[in-house]
């Protein structure tokens, strides 16, 4: 067999224990804290002000290899505006995507050997 020495993030080991685990926010400062400290930072906006501060829909727009794309965090997700009142729900799906949905096939076939 072949050894392989690897660090495992508390979300990951989640994972092994309990496949139906939810990421949370603090998942996400393990990964990349930046990202982390913004989403806090939208959390702990007043409430008012987040949808003219943030100008920010329920989508997450990504580059890789030079290519654009945009993935809606829910149905019709590019046209809802976080506010503040929805604010918490987007952090939440935000987390559930960056850390699970990016890498879903990677994770399903570690989780499975």
């Amino acid at each position: 067999g072949i050894r392989i020495d690897a660090l495992l993030t508390p979300f990951l080991l989640r994972l092994v224990m309990d496949p139906n685990a939810r990421a949370t926010p603090e998942d996400l400062h393990e990964v990349d804290p930046k990202l982390h400290s913004n989403l806090m930072m939208m959390l702990t906006c007043d409430k008012e002000m987040i949808e003219d501060a943030f100008c920010q829909s329920f989508c997450i727009d990504t580059e890789f290899l030079g290519v654009r794309s945009t993935f809606d965090l829910c149905p019709g997700g590019s046209s809802i505006p976080v506010t503040g009142e929805n604010v918490a729900s987007f952090v939440d799906l935000y987390v559930q995507h960056v850390l699970y949905a990016f890498s879903a096939k990677a994770l399903r076939a570690f989780l499975t050997g």
